[in-house]
């Protein structure tokens, strides 16, 4: 049977600037990817996400060292490319209106709930940094330690496993995953090589407890693939900015 040519995009890594360049997806790997979201099972899915970028990009690069928002961001250009650019939803209009009750003289305000389709295109979703995020990557536990964090990488994000773990490990495993280095003075420490989860484990519970808000913050604001929409809703005529963030936000 004759070869089918494909049609060859560029695509800019967020961060790093790399250009790349990649292919749309073949019928069997989309066939794949509706598989692994009809079974609900998030490992499967992240890996099958994974295994798309891999066969797609035509340029060398080591997908589990890219951060989990590149992956995201690689993944929607290569969607967008593959299916379409344009995707539909369904969205409900909660602002609050006057519905005027027959046996009162008042209105009482009441949410519309009028819901409607919105289009959007993949082709503007963009990776939202947090304000300061590289400087909010630097903890200075005393003047002399610190530790420097970054996004979980694909294959750290991947190595945290979950299931059946509690609160306080979930919280040391995603550290150890999100750790740089630990530095004291020029003395630079690297996970994995000069320390291990349970050496982290111990540091952690020398920090002043100032410090560990500031790593939680550091947690919650992660770069993220983002899409802004202005909305307005056909019954009421609110005006509504709805912010998608996440993967899951994009396709749930």
């Amino acid at each position: 049977m004759p070869k089918i040519p494909f049609v060859v995009y560029d695509l800019t890594i967020p961060g790093s600037g790399e250009v790349v360049k990649f292919r749309p997806m073949l019928v069997k790997e989309y066939k794949t990817l509706l598989q692994s979201q009809e079974l609900g099972d998030d490992t499967g899915f992240i890996n099958t996400i994974r295994a798309i970028i891999d066969d797609c990009l035509l340029n060398k690069v080591n997908i589990d060292d890219l951060p989990m928002y590149v992956i995201d961001y690689i993944f929607l250009r290569i969607r967008a490319k593959s299916v379409g650019e344009m995707l539909t939803a369904e969205y409900k209009c909660n602002a609050l209106i006057d519905k005027k009750d027959e046996n009162s003289i008042s209105n009482n305000k009441e949410p519309c709930g009028c819901q409607f389709q919105v289009s959007f295109n993949l082709e503007d979703a963009f990776v939202k940094f947090p304000v300061d995020y590289h400087k909010k990557c630097i903890i200075q536990l005393s003047d002399t330690i610190g530790i420097r964090l970054k996004s979980p990488t694909f294959n750290r994000f991947r190595s945290v496993g979950l299931e059946g773990k509690n609160v306080i490990d979930i919280t040391d495993e995603y550290i150890y995953a999100c750790v740089d280095s630990i530095f004291e003075d020029d003395k630079v420490m690297v996970p994995g090589i000069d320390f291990q989860l349970n050496d982290l484990k111990e540091f952690i519970e020398s920090f002043p407890s100032t410090k560990i808000e500031e790593v939680s913050e550091f947690f919650k604001n992660q770069p993220t693939v983002t899409m802004i929409m202005e909305l307005t809703c056909p019954s009421c005529r609110n005006k509504s900015t709805v912010e998608l963030n996440g993967l899951r936000d994009f396709f749930d």
